[in-house]
Parts: C-alpha cells; structure tokens; sequence
C-alpha cells in the first residue's frame, strides 16, 4: 500500500484558513475603525456648521433686538409727541373757546363800555370792566342775559369812581357752551 504524506499539504490547508481568518479579522477591525472615523467626522462637521448656526442666529437676535429696541423707542417717542399734541389740542381748545368767548364779548359790549379783566375761577367767570353811565352797564347785563350760553349773571359790584367812571364787577356761574359760541359765530 502506498503511504501519502498529507501533513505539509494540511499545514498549508491551516497557513490559509489562518490568513483569512486574519485578514477577515482585520478586515473588520478596519471597517469598524474606517466607521467610526467617518461618524466622529460626521458628528465634528454637524457640530461645527451646529456653532455656525448659533452664531448666525446670535448675530440676528442681537440684530433683531436692536430693531425692537429701537421700534420701543420709536413707540416711547411716539406717544410723548401724541401726549403733546393732545396737550397742545387740549390748550389750543381751550385758547380758541376763549377767542370766542372774548369774539362774542366785543359785540355785546356798548361803546361807552370797556372790559379791564376777565378771569376764570373754576366754574366762575369774572368780568370787570368801566362804564361811563348805569344805562350802558345796565344794557351790557341784559344783552349777557338774552346770551343763551352764559348762565346765571349777576352784577357782582358796582361804585363810582372820583372822575365819575362806574367800576363794575359781573360773576357769570356756569360757563357757555363752545358748540353754541361757534353756531352763533356762524349765524352771524
């Protein structure tokens, strides 16, 4: 019978399967290494363009908050200019009633007649004035009188000065109407 050597032919058969389980083994160990560099690479750009991002989205907030800074003070300075044209409007109003009031004083008041003050306690209106004569004072109160938008008149006070001039003093309670002072403006 004949005898074959199988042993180096077998030791060869091991020498291969023992490099390929290596390099297999190496293979995967490659891969895994390749793998994880790739994901850690990955994961540095995501957090790196992440950074850039948050830094874009800083700038526009401080952007952002620059604008609404201003849109405040822009609203803060709209209202103090609104303030003062209602200041303004309320004082103009108030002026233009008593440009009125004086308007209807000069057509009510007689020749001989001169108003020297005109005051403005709250709900009181003072009127002083000279007169050469009762008559005219006397026709002054009744034309205030017939005034449908001055109220409760009453001849305060009355002397005779030493050169024959009358002082008088006329409380007017309940002050006219500017709707009315402005229709009869327009009446006449």
């Amino acid at each position: 019978m004949f005898q074959v050597n199988f042993l180096p032919w077998r030791a060869r058969q091991l020498k291969r399967r023992y490099h390929f389980w290596r390099n297999l083994f190496l293979l995967q160990a490659i891969m895994l290494i390749t793998g994880i560099m790739l994901i850690s690479l990955l994961w540095h750009s995501e957090h790196l363009q992440q950074q850039v991002t948050i830094r874009l989205l800083l700038q526009q907030q401080k952007v952002l908050q620059t604008i609404l800074l201003a849109t405040q003070q822009g609203a803060e300075h709209l209202e103090r200019i609104k303030a003062r044209r209602r200041n303004h409007q309320k004082i103009q109003h108030q002026t233009y009633n008593y440009l009125i009031l004086l308007q209807r004083l000069s057509r009510l008041i007689p020749d001989s007649c001169w108003l020297i003050k005109l005051e403005q306690h709250d709900d009181l209106l003072v009127l002083a004035g000279i007169g050469n004569n009762y008559t005219t004072i006397i026709a002054f109160l009744q034309k205030l009188v017939a005034e449908d938008n001055l109220f409760n008149i009453q001849l305060h006070n009355l002397n005779q000065q030493k050169k024959g001039e009358l002082h008088f003093v006329i409380h007017v309670k309940g002050l006219y109407k500017m709707y009315n002072l402005q229709e009869k403006l327009r009446d006449e």
